[in-house]
């Protein structure tokens, strides 16, 4: 049929070159990720579905932002031991950090070895 050139976006075809590199200048590009889209509203259904964009991850319950001062904020939401200072996922997970390790255990006795967080005991 003679067109040689066709657009893997909108599956249109044209014969002359120059009329498709044209035609493939009018094809929105995703700026994180480098992918062309069909237009405006498939860029912008792409960057809601994708992590495009989103380069600040919690490593503790896997939300994405694409600022940093929301990733920051965030962290600041997870609970803190107050005696290692670790992040937790949720405060059941501090509890059972608490529960499973020594930590804020200053107190040991010299003659039985055991060990608590309040001087009082």
């Amino acid at each position: 049929c003679g067109y040689d050139f066709t657009c893997d976006v909108c599956c249109l075809s044209w014969r002359d070159e120059a009329q498709y590199n044209d035609h493939m200048t009018g094809h929105p590009m995703c700026e994180y990720c480098r992918r062309l889209l069909k237009n405006g509203s498939a860029l912008e259904q792409h960057l809601r579905d994708s992590w495009c964009g989103y380069d600040f991850k919690c490593d503790l319950c896997d939300l994405r932002w694409r600022d940093e001062a929301q990733h920051n904020h965030h962290m600041t939401r997870h609970p803190t031991c107050e005696y290692c200072r670790r992040l937790f996922k949720n405060d059941s997970a501090l509890e059972q950090h608490l529960r499973d390790s020594r930590c804020g255990y200053d107190f040991t006795c010299d003659v039985c070895c055991l060990s608590w967080r309040d001087e009082a005991q």
